[in-house]
């Protein structure tokens, strides 16, 4: 299920691709999977129809989900392979930069981020335990 909680900062259509794009990435929705149809999903958001219409159309024009005559619309298969490559697109090109940028402000050395990295994935591995 998709909360229905929003925030008034950011349009709603964009706020439920997110919402489906980390349901994919996550698992929830893998390939193949139908997903709620428009007036399912707006009845679930008390959401105008044509805000999800929106927001699956955008989906569908990234290649993300398509549509199936008289079935509904299903996760491509390429779906969770294009975000994670969005992803790390994002991660090195955009919020890396940014990040060495702080550090060399801060006059950081990268061994410290690698450190406290290695102990975070420590702390994330006894956490799943």
């Amino acid at each position: 299920m998709i909360t229905p909680r929003f925030n008034p900062q950011v349009v709603i259509y964009a706020q439920i691709e997110q919402r489906i794009k980390e349901k994919i990435l996550s698992g929830e929705y893998p390939a193949g999977t139908q997903i709620p149809s428009v007036r399912q999903l707006a009845a679930e958001l008390e959401t105008n129809a044509n805000t999800i219409f929106r927001a699956y159309e955008n989906l569908q024009s990234e290649g993300l989900i398509y549509p199936r005559k008289g079935l509904g619309l299903f996760v491509s298969d390429t779906a969770e392979m294009l975000l994670r490559n969005e992803a790390y697109r994002e991660l090195t090109e955009e919020r890396l930069p940014e990040l060495f940028a702080q550090l060399k402000v801060l006059n950081m050395d990268i061994s410290e981020v690698v450190r406290r990295y290695a102990d975070w994935m420590r702390r994330q591995g006894s956490a799943e335990s």
